[in-house]
């Protein structure tokens, strides 16, 4: 899936967007299982598009190992993600 990276200072947040319909049953079912990721829902006029989201808290630092961690988790609940919505 193609991921962007938002920096906001105090958190890097990772994002997913796909557009797939999909139930608020669907997405809550995928967050009861996923340990590192969320999925959002965001319905739009005639458009539904579902966001899978992670962030990682910056606030009191973080090492080079530690946000290499958190891209390769993204990566794993990415590809996990994509056989979900298969």
């Amino acid at each position: 899936l193609p991921t962007r990276m938002y920096n906001y200072g105090n958190d890097l947040w990772l994002e997913s967007t796909v557009d797939k319909k999909m139930t608020l049953e669907d997405v809550n079912r995928w967050n009861a299982q996923a340990k590192f990721s969320r999925l959002v829902l965001i319905e739009q006029k005639d458009k539904v598009t579902v966001s899978l989201e992670a962030q990682l808290d910056c606030l009191g630092g973080v090492t080079e190992a530690a946000i290499k961690q958190f891209v390769n988790r993204f990566d794993q609940e990415a590809t996990k993600f994509s056989k979900f919505v298969k």
